[in-house]
């Protein structure tokens, strides 16, 4: 069997496809749609999960087709050991990196301040930037298992 144009859901993927979407995005909205009907400030904490829990759902109780495909699996091989360090490492390099822009932009004759006139963050602060980064890591991978991991092999599939 020959696999479907790119762009093209095959005729059992379009249910899934379309519950995936009503679910992701049904989460992605309700906290919206709840602060429009009144009911607070509601923030949008579901918004980045709501992808995944999409996915799971659609795996596991729409198609029953599991998670083998998902990625999930930690899969570590020698020659892919840079891969895994710069994954674990990248957010701490990342603020660092812009927390480093930021000071040099904000530049003052000799000391380092923001351009609105606050004062240079401290090392603990810069450390506090960094282990928030590290904590919000899980959260933003539901995006990518939903948005990456389910949809785009469904409407993509000869496009990985």
């Amino acid at each position: 069997m020959t696999p479907p144009r790119s762009g093209v859901v095959r005729d059992g993927d379009s249910r899934a496809v379309s519950a995936f979407l009503a679910i992701a995005f049904g989460l992605a909205w309700l906290p919206f749609l709840a602060q429009a009907a009144g009911a607070g400030a509601v923030g949008p904490v579901l918004m980045p999960l709501a992808p995944a829990i999409a996915c799971i759902v659609v795996r596991r109780w729409i198609t029953g087709e599991g998670f083998g495909d998902s990625g999930l699996r930690w899969r570590p091989r020698a020659q892919h050991w840079p891969v895994y360090v710069l994954v674990l490492l990248w957010p701490v390099v990342a603020t660092f990196c812009s927390t480093g822009v930021a000071l040099a932009m904000g530049r003052d004759g000799s000391r380092f301040t923001w351009p609105w006139g606050a004062a240079a963050p401290s090392l603990p602060m810069v450390a506090a930037w960094v282990a928030l980064s590290v904590l919000v890591a899980p959260v933003v991978l539901g995006e990518e298992l939903g948005w990456r991991g389910y949809l785009q092999l469904r409407l993509f599939p000869a496009r990985p």
